[in-house]
């Protein structure tokens, strides 16, 4: 499974850009919001998402690991594809969606071209309660060591409540190093066990 691509970009599209990494080019569907910050000749790592069909391959790519968590989420409501899902995050950027989803508004979904009322109300019956944590996960005062987990293989949400758990266990008086270095060494061996590997 990919992670990320890293190289210069080559084109940008409506919807897509082409990046060329050590001699071969990929095109990715992305966001709006990922493409205002891509420029042609500009070096940049992407996030991307492999989505595999019988008949087809596609590349996703993401400006950080938010938005395609929020994009992985949506893909799991009936009736949401990569193609739609995409066009969600570029109706509302995911940290508006985010909240849109949580406080259950229909109306701000609906909006968004494409999206219909039935399909945003499934939406918000599916996701409610989980996009906000997972996006404070992504981007907590513990992110990095949640990111870092979750790149060795474990699942990103059983490595937050991991780094959660053991929060609370650490002496008052640890110093931030220390403290970073004991949540990480102690919630390998918790994953390990089977809480999330």
């Amino acid at each position: 499974m990919y992670n990320s691509l890293t190289g210069t970009i080559t084109e940008i599209r409506s919807s897509e850009c082409c990046i060329d990494v050590g001699g071969v080019e990929y095109i990715l569907s992305v966001t709006s919001g990922a493409l205002q910050s891509l420029q042609p000749g500009s070096r940049q790592r992407l996030l991307v998402y492999l989505h595999h069909k019988e008949d087809a391959m596609k590349l996703y790519g993401f400006a950080d690991e938010t938005e395609r968590t929020v994009f992985t989420k949506l893909l799991k409501v009936s009736g949401v594809g990569p193609s739609l899902a995409v066009k969600i995050l570029s109706g509302l950027p995911s940290r508006r969606l985010a909240s849109a989803i949580e406080e259950g508004d229909i109306a701000s979904l609906s909006s968004i071209p494409g999206l219909g009322k039935k399909t945003a109300q499934k939406i918000i019956l599916a996701l409610q309660g989980t996009i906000v944590s997972a996006d404070a996960a992504a981007g907590g005062p513990h992110g990095d060591i949640i990111s870092a987990l979750a790149d060795m293989g474990f699942d990103r949400n059983a490595a937050a409540e991991a780094v959660r758990s053991l929060i609370n266990k650490l002496p008052e008086d640890i110093d931030k190093e220390e403290a970073e270095g004991r949540l990480m060494r102690e919630a390998i061996v918790l994953l390990s066990r089977g809480a999330g590997a």
